[in-house]
C-alpha cells in the first residue's frame, strides 16, 4: 500500500506555507494518538519532473488540517509516521517489503559461499591463520540468511492481514506488530554479529589477496 499521496485540499492549503521551491509536498494516511487523528506531511525534492524519495523537511498537522506545535507530539508522530512508512508502504527503498531476499538470489548467494570456501581452504594450504573461524561464519551465514528471510515473511504477513484502505496507524497496530518486528530484528542483528566477529580474520584474507593480485600482475 502507499502510505504517502500528493497532498490536496486542507493539506494541500498548509503545506504550501512551508514549501519550497522545486519541493513536493506528500501526506501520509491518518495516524491515531490520544484519541485524535494527525497526518505527517513530507517535502521531497523535484528534479526533471521526477519526485525524490530524498526528505527535506517535516510537517505534522492535525486532521483540520492546523499545524502540531507541541514538541512532545511532534516526537511521538515522528516516530509512528516512520514506524508507518517501514513497515507499510511498498515504494519506501527502506521498507521491510524491500529487505526480503527472494529464492533465487539466495540460492546465487550460496553457490558464492561454495566458491568462497574453496578460495579459503587454498589459503590455508598457504598458510594463512584462522581461516577455519571464516568458514565456520560462511556456513552458519546462509542458515542465519534463510531464518531472516522467513522472520521478514511473517513479518510482512502480519502487516498485510492489517493492510486496508481504511488503516489508522497508531501504537495499538505498531503493538500488534511489534512481537514479528523484533523476532525480524534479532534474526539480522545476529547476521551481523556473525559477520563482524570476523572482521579481523576478514582483513588478513583481503590483505592476502591483493599480495597475489600484485604477484599475478608481475
Amino acid at each position: 500500500m502507499l502510505v504517502y499521496q500528493r497532498a490536496e485540499g486542507r493539506f494541500k492549503e498548509i503545506s504550501d506555507n512551508y514549501r519550497n521551491k522545486n519541493e513536493v509536498a506528500r501526506v501520509s494516511l491518518p495516524i491515531e494518538y490520544n484519541g485524535r487523528l494527525y497526518r505527517e506531511i513530507q517535502y521531497n525534492k523535484v528534479f526533471l519532473a521526477s519526485v525524490r524519495q530524498t526528505v527535506t523537511g517535516y510537517l505534522y498537522v492535525t486532521e483540520e488540517g492546523e499545524k502540531v506545535l507541541d514538541k512532545k507530539d511532534i516526537k511521538e508522530l515522528a516516530y509512528l509516521a516512520y514506524q508507518f512508512e517501514v513497515l507499510f508502504d511498498d515504494v519506501f527503498k527502506g521498507g521491510i517489503p524491500k529487505a526480503v531476499i527472494d529464492e533465487k538470489q539466495l540460492k546465487k548467494e550460496e553457490k558464492d559461499f561454495e566458491k568462497m570456501l574453496i578460495a579459503l581452504d587454498a589459503l590455508k594450504a598457504e598458510g594463512l591463520k584462522d581461516v577455519d573461524k571464516i568458514e565456520e561464519a560462511f556456513s552458519k551465514l546462509t542458515v542465519l540468511k534463510r531464518e531472516n528471510n522467513r522472520a521478514l515473511e511473517e513479518l510482512i504477513n502480519k502487516v498485510n492481514s492489517l493492510s486496508k484502505p481504511d488503516l489508522i496507524f497508531s501504537r495499538e497496530v505498531l503493538n500488534e506488530i511489534m512481537p514479528y518486528y523484533r523476532e525480524a530484528l534479532l534474526k539480522n542483528f545476529k547476521k551481523i554479529k556473525l559477520i563482524n566477529s570476523t572482521r579481523n580474520q576478514l582483513d588478513d584474507v583481503k590483505q592476502a589477496l591483493n599480495k597475489k593480485k600484485k604477484s599475478i600482475k608481475i
